[in-house]
């Protein structure tokens, strides 16, 4: 085996690649939808980023909105959540939305660590 294919077998290198690889993914076009489908894969409709934006302008009011909120806090990614929403919309719901254990936990830990904002 060549120094060179040594090298890149490292574990620093592997993470590397690994990372480049995640971000060539997240700058996809495909990629940036692929996130809806897995906040509402049952829910097809949902998986459209400007119907989500439409919804979120709508606000706490709008039982939709509630939701949409509950959904990724469910089930989305933290970075696709905060896309969306803001902190303190978040530590709203935490008091106001019925979600499961482990959502409530992850949630009050991102809380924690991101603290609120004046966001939006």
């Amino acid at each position: 085996m060549s120094s060179e294919a040594r090298a890149t077998r490292t574990p620093q290198a592997l993470f590397y690649k690994v990372a480049e690889t995640i971000i060539q993914m997240a700058n996809s076009s495909t990629s940036r939808q692929d996130f809806l489908k897995a906040v509402f894969w049952d829910y097809p409709d949902f998986a459209n980023e400007q119907r989500i934006k439409e919804i979120v302008r709508s606000g706490w009011e709008n039982g939709i909105y509630r939701w949409v909120l509950k959904r990724f806090m469910e089930y989305g990614r933290v970075v696709d959540t905060f896309k969306f929403f803001s902190v303190n919309e978040i530590a709203r719901a935490l008091e106001d939305l019925p979600l499961s254990p482990y959502a409530k936990e992850k949630w009050r830990r991102m809380i924690e660590i991101y603290g609120r904002s004046n966001r939006r």
